[in-house]
């Protein structure tokens, strides 16, 4: 059966083939977006996996030629760069300064990308934020359930585990908003959840890893939500 459409003066016909090539191509184009989006979280999927062998690996190379591996990453993580003592060190080892910012430019364009990803996972990072409060105004277990989860680098679980928040965030509230629990309760991410003052912030902004760490930019962003200044 053909359904006529009137426009102003004209008459239009749209046939039941018409509007059913028009819903197969929806569907197509809808199918094609579900399809390109998970094949880009598979791309990062892949890239963080090939990324943790390869550290794996190095780990076992630099441990072969007595290098501390943890020092050199908790100096990094700490000052957000290696001092010339360390680069002189891995130098030694057979890592010239180009293969070490090499490697560290690798690990951080993946991490940005795993950040972002997890990130358009609950929606926006406001949206993250809410989650992670939530999160924390439902005790330690939670926490360490949800940390967990985000430590593991599995998108497919991550994404699972911050829907699922969501869905309970709506089922408790009504809404996705936080909570005044949420808003109160200390937790993961760390255990002093908010700046004592905008001193301490600011110190926090300058620290070098906010410019470089995508995953400790996050947490002073979310310090800088619980603030009461």
């Amino acid at each position: 059966m053909d359904v006529v459409m009137n426009a102003q003066d004209n008459h239009h016909e749209v046939t039941a083939t018409e509007v059913a090539e028009e819903t197969t191509s929806i569907a197509e184009e809808t199918g094609t977006q579900e399809v390109e989006s998970q094949s880009e979280d598979n791309t990062i999927q892949d890239e963080l996996q090939s990324q943790q062998a390869t550290t794996e690996k190095l780990k076992e190379d630099l441990a072969s030629r007595n290098v501390d591996f943890g020092a050199l990453e908790n100096e990094y993580t700490t000052t957000g760069t290696l001092s010339e003592k360390s680069l002189k060190q891995l130098a030694d080892a057979g890592y010239p300064k180009e293969v070490v910012d090499a490697y560290l430019n690798g690990v951080e364009a993946t991490q940005e990308k795993f950040y972002n990803t997890v990130i358009g996972y609950a929606g926006s990072e406001d949206e993250y934020a809410k989650v992670t409060q939530f999160v924390q105004s439902q005790g330690e277990q939670a926490v360490t359930n949800f940390n967990n989860a985000i430590n593991s680098g599995d998108l497919g679980i991550i994404q699972l585990v911050i829907q699922g928040v969501q869905s309970k965030m709506t089922a408790t509230n009504g809404t996705t908003n936080q909570t005044i629990l949420g808003q109160s309760t200390g937790g993961t991410m760390g255990n002093s959840n908010a700046f004592a003052s905008k001193q301490e912030m600011l110190e926090a902004m300058d620290d070098p890893r906010y410019a470089k760490d995508p995953i400790y930019r996050q947490k002073v962003q979310q310090k800088l939500i619980n603030s009461d200044f």
